[in-house]
């Protein structure tokens, strides 16, 4: 089995790769290595912003990472998550596994994407929306919200 084949079938399995090759008895190969780009960032009033990223080398993909998943950097000068990268799975939609998740949302009205908590909210239709670096939580129905896979200092 190849590298390729065995990172395809531990993403379908949903299982880390050395527990698959444990299993199939083989050695660990080197994994394929997948840079990604960051091209944009989030700043400390946790919008996320495009075209003015600030130089970042770019991040390798875990292993078990989809393929598909954007990254965005964390930019908050004196900040605890200052040069923190997050990956998510860009979604048009309010998934349901979104909700009591940090997200990056497209709140309607609002031009610049939030970082923030989702939870329930109290009307048809809308969300409450808890900003990640802090300031009152509100009422918004949202365009889209997509859940942070995970984070990577």
């Amino acid at each position: 089995m190849s590298a390729t084949e065995a990172v395809a079938i531990a993403r379908e399995l949903n299982v880390p790769i050395e527990t698959l090759l444990i299993y199939f008895g083989g050695l660990v190969p080197p994994l394929p290595k997948t840079r990604l780009a960051i091209g944009n960032y989030i700043n400390e009033s946790g919008e996320l912003l495009s075209g003015e990223t600030p130089e970042h080398p770019g991040v390798e993909l875990p292993a078990n990472a989809p393929l598909s998943c954007d990254a965005t950097l964390i930019r908050t000068p004196d900040g605890l998550f200052d040069r923190w990268v997050l990956f998510y799975h860009r979604h048009h939609d309010v998934p349901a596994s979104a909700i009591d998740r940090i997200c990056i949302v497209e709140i309607t009205g609002e031009d610049k994407p939030l970082l923030c908590k989702v939870t329930r909210g109290f009307e048809m239709d809308h969300f409450t929306i808890h900003p990640f670096f802090g300031g009152d939580a509100f009422q918004a129905h949202l365009i889209s919200a997509s859940p942070i896979l995970w984070m990577q200092q």
